[in-house]
């Protein structure tokens, strides 16, 4: 009986150590603690954060919202990463994924020259973006401030799904707002009147 238990033990303690454990979600936002998904390699990470910049960046000069995505506008893109921090990604349930960006914005006050950019994607089977939307710009404001907003911006997006409750808190939350929607054929926010 005794060796048979013990077989069993040995049994589960080499099943339960095959399992890939899932790194807890991060939302610590003080530290550089980017790419909660262990699976990215070096080339993925580098090559997921130009894609996303090429989402949320200022558009090349010669590039259209259908053209920018183009192969001869990904130096432009790639250039522009020292500018940019993925700052989190958490991979979902739905197989989706939840981001917080900072990224440069457009301030007269240096000391506020950085925004936050809450969003979420899925992966297709060769790692490229789809099904990408903005939730929310934050503010300008300094890095300090960005990363708390990223922080409780990300909570709420993990543990319920949205961020509709905090749409009008106009510290955590610059876009969407009356003026402004994001356009998920575009990818990018536009005018509510301008249609």
């Amino acid at each position: 009986m005794k060796k048979y238990l013990l077989q069993l033990i040995m049994l589960f303690l080499i099943l339960t150590s095959c399992v890939q454990k899932r790194e807890k979600v991060n939302t610590d936002l003080s530290e550089q603690t980017a790419y909660i998904n262990a699976e990215f390699s070096a080339d993925v990470k580098d090559s997921l954060l130009v894609d996303i910049i090429t989402y949320v960046g200022r558009k090349h000069t010669h590039s259209t919202f259908e053209t920018r995505f183009s192969p001869e506008f990904r130096s432009y893109y790639i250039e522009m990463m020292k500018d940019f921090e993925l700052a989190e990604i958490v991979l979902m349930a739905d197989s989706s994924y939840n981001f917080y960006m900072i990224r440069p914005a457009r301030s007269l006050d240096q000391e506020k020259n950085k925004r936050g950019v809450l969003g979420k994607f899925r992966l297709d089977e060769n790692n490229k973006i789809n099904d990408f939307q903005e939730l929310v710009n934050t503010p300008p404001g300094s890095i300090e401030t960005i990363k708390k907003s990223g922080k409780i911006l990300m909570n709420l997006l993990v543990e319920k799904g949205e961020v509709n409750s905090i749409l009008s808190d106009t510290s955590l939350v610059e876009w969407p707002d009356g003026r402004l929607y994001y356009d998920k054929q575009r990818f990018e926010w536009r005018y509510v009147d301008a249609e």
